[in-house]
């Protein structure tokens, strides 16, 4: 049985309403939410501490590494040149933020972007600044599409890092607004204190629980969207070349593993200049998406759902030799509730255009329905 996810609301004893109507995500407490943060969704935030001052931190960070590339590439001396390259794979690494709870590590603190990945971008890097030399900061979008394991997971994780200061600011101001207890903690950046509540889970540290704005969060892909980024390009950009058009499709059409295909349109980018001004244009007009909260399609948060619409606080706690027996009374009260038409039974089950969600989404909240009623009873699952 997939683990429900415990959100911090719970933990709190709140209403996760107060979470939502704030725009903030409710984080869990024991495991990640499969979304991340999509540093195109910066500039689109309605917050001004993200799409101003995260922004342009952001911006900054990769306007330096493209500098630093292009430096690289200018030295002569050897020992020179590889100790720039050693600075640059460590400046490029980026562990998962401790308190997020985002991503697919189940669990904090994560793994985030280590030395071989970090070495795999450096490596494209150079080889792609080598041939286009005049690029920007904006060549690292398609870096992160075109290096292999760099996926929407490690992008969520370096952008945390390089936004990390302002991610703190933000927790500490919306912990104050909700009254949430919070303690010091004065060795996350430097010289720099700041007051956040902390991470309900033991784990070998202490660190703290952190909060972001929905309207910046993604759906996490099982895989990177190199694919739907370039099919967007092709059928977007009339003005390239018929013969390029083919290329990259023959490509993405081929029967080719992703990282053969990102490898070879890497090649195919390199020795085209032009094509890849075109496509770095393409990924800055690119209109990304936040996650739907309100239709949670996936459903993340159906857990906060039946806890708000279905009163369990009836249920008394029963020893674990009533087991089969509360499991049989669990199902009876589910099937009651499916039974009848109301709009609890509307709102869970049904689409916001009034269609049926799929049999796997009936599934989840029949799961999570019965892991709550074991949970009011005392029973522990496993």
């Amino acid at each position: 049985m997939e683990k429900a996810l415990i959100r911090y609301s719970e933990i709190l004893n709140i209403s996760s309403k107060e979470f939502e109507k704030r725009g903030i995500l409710n984080p869990s407490v024991n495991g990640d939410t499969p979304l991340f943060i999509d540093p195109r969704l910066l500039k689109k935030s309605n917050i001004e501490l993200f799409n101003k001052e995260a922004f342009i931190t952001y911006e900054n960070h990769y306007k330096k590494v493209a500098l630093f590339v292009k430096k690289i590439l200018k030295t002569d001396d050897k020992i020179v040149k590889e100790k720039m390259k050693k600075n640059l794979i460590k400046f490029l690494q980026a562990k998962e933020l401790d308190g997020l709870c985002l991503g697919y590590a189940h669990g904090n603190p994560g793994i985030g972007l280590g030395k071989k990945y970090a070495t795999a971008i450096m490596n494209n890097a150079i080889e792609l600044y080598d041939n286009y030399e005049d690029g920007d900061e904006t060549v690292f979008s398609l870096l992160h599409l075109l290096t292999e394991g760099i996926g929407a997971d490690y992008i969520g994780d370096i952008t945390s890092q390089i936004i990390k200061e302002q991610i703190y600011k933000y927790t500490e101001q919306q912990a104050n607004d909700m009254n949430i207890p919070t303690e010091k903690f004065d060795n996350l950046i430097e010289d720099k204190t700041y007051n956040l509540p902390v991470h309900p889970q033991p784990f070998n540290k202490r660190i703290p629980i952190l909060f972001v704005p929905r309207n910046i969060l993604s759906a996490l892909p099982v895989d990177a969207d190199m694919e739907d980024i370039f099919k967007g390009y092709l059928s977007d950009n009339d003005i390239i070349r018929d013969d390029v058009n083919h290329q990259i499709n023959t490509i993405l059409k081929s029967n080719e593993k992703k990282k053969n295909k990102q490898k070879m349109i890497f090649e195919f980018l390199k020795n085209n200049k032009d094509v890849t001004n075109v496509l770095t244009d393409f990924i800055k007009k690119f209109e990304p998406k936040p996650y739907d909260f309100i239709k949670d399609t996936a459903g993340y948060f159906l857990r906060d759902k039946l806890l708000e619409v279905i009163n369990f606080d009836n249920i008394k706690p029963k020893s674990e030799s009533d087991f089969v027996d509360v499991i049989a009374t669990a199902i009876n009260e589910y099937k009651k509730f499916i039974d009848k038409d109301n709009d609890t039974k509307r709102m869970l089950l049904w689409k916001p255009d009034g269609k049926n969600q799929p049999e796997s989404y009936w599934q989840k909240v029949f799961q999570i329905y019965i892991q709550l009623y074991l949970e009011k009873s005392n029973i522990d699952i496993s």
